[in-house]
């Protein structure tokens, strides 16, 4: 349920914050405000997953207009890994999949996702050497966030060739397919 999914305040940091840099945006900072992030003040501990998608929207429509939303989700996805580098919380996940590579660190994402959010969950089915399934519990049209975050994030990993799709997706969650030359 909604009401259970929460993403974290740094989450929020390191997108709305550090990586689309709102406060640039007066348009986007003032729909957010009004919307229930409050850039100017305290970030609240987590947000709703419905607020977080309101946010999200917010932001595709005030900075990408024209844009496919698809195209905007994966850039909104590429800034937010950007932006949560730089926060506390970031950094110490950078540096540790910095050491661990791109394998070993798709290996752990519940652990890398659960820094930023409550509830996701995957697995990972390997099908060769730089050749990955990756699960999450992804069920809407927001998965394409995912998409740019894992493009940008494995990017750091030292992944090179580095491909990620959306290869299908149903009631339960999403399957990305991950490649890079080993």
């Amino acid at each position: 349920m909604d009401d259970q999914r929460l993403v974290f305040s740094h989450t929020a940091e390191g997108l709305f914050v550090r990586g689309l840099k709102a406060d640039q945006h007066p348009a986007l900072k003032a729909r957010l405000k009004a919307l229930g992030l409050d850039l100017d003040g305290k970030l609240r501990p987590a947000y709703t997953y419905a607020e977080w998608c309101t946010f999200l929207d917010a932001a595709t429509q005030e900075l990408f207009p024209g844009v496919p939303k698809t195209q905007a989700l994966f850039t909104i996805g590429e800034q937010l890994i950007d932006g949560y580098f730089s926060t506390m919380v970031g950094k110490a996940l950078l540096g540790l999949v910095k050491i661990m590579g791109p394998k070993r660190t798709l290996a752990r994402m519940k652990q890398n996702f659960r820094t930023g959010n409550s509830y996701s969950e995957s697995t990972l089915t390997e099908h060769g050497p730089g050749h990955y399934t990756l699960w999450l519990n992804e069920t809407d049209d927001y998965r394409p966030v995912t998409q740019g975050l894992l493009q940008r994030g494995l990017m750091v990993t030292g992944a090179k060739g580095l491909e990620v799709k959306i290869a299908r997706f149903d009631e339960k969650g999403t399957d990305f397919e991950v490649r890079w030359t080993p």
